[in-house]
């Protein structure tokens, strides 16, 4: 459970994103919150870190558009195992766009941002999110 208001103490969380601008940042700003990081530069490398690592990872923030595998594509993964995984998708992509592709999705993501975001977004989302799932077990 997040305990202090900008906490992401004792959470993992796996990044996908191809573009390693983004993924740095993503990394280094989540790290200093105090979360752990898991990191992927396409929707493969994320499906195959997720497996090695599912009992940990609280959360997946992944980019949509990658190669080898989409944001959607590792999102039904993840789900179809591991159906409690917080899953946000990160894009460069308008609001309405987003919509039209989650119904390509057989399971919707529990948030997502477009890109460019603040990282305090970031950090509400995330926290949204866990918290959504922590009560949804309960």
């Amino acid at each position: 459970m997040i305990r202090e208001a900008n906490s992401l103490e004792g959470l993992c969380l796996l990044i996908v994103d191809d573009d390693p601008g983004v993924r740095e940042v993503l990394v280094s700003g989540l790290e200093m919150k105090g979360a752990e990081v898991i990191e992927a530069f396409d929707g493969q490398e994320g499906w195959e870190r997720f497996q090695d690592h599912s009992e940990s990872i609280d959360a997946v923030i992944s980019d949509v558009h990658m190669p080898n595998m989409t944001g959607i594509e590792l999102l039904n993964l993840t789900k179809s195992i591991k159906p409690g995984t917080p899953f946000m998708l990160i894009t460069g992509y308008s609001n309405a766009y987003m919509e039209q592709l989650q119904t390509q999705s057989t399971n919707p993501p529990d948030a997502y941002l477009e890109k460019p975001f603040r990282f305090t977004q970031l950090l509400s989302k995330i926290k949204e999110m866990i918290e959504k799932n922590i009560m949804e077990s309960a």
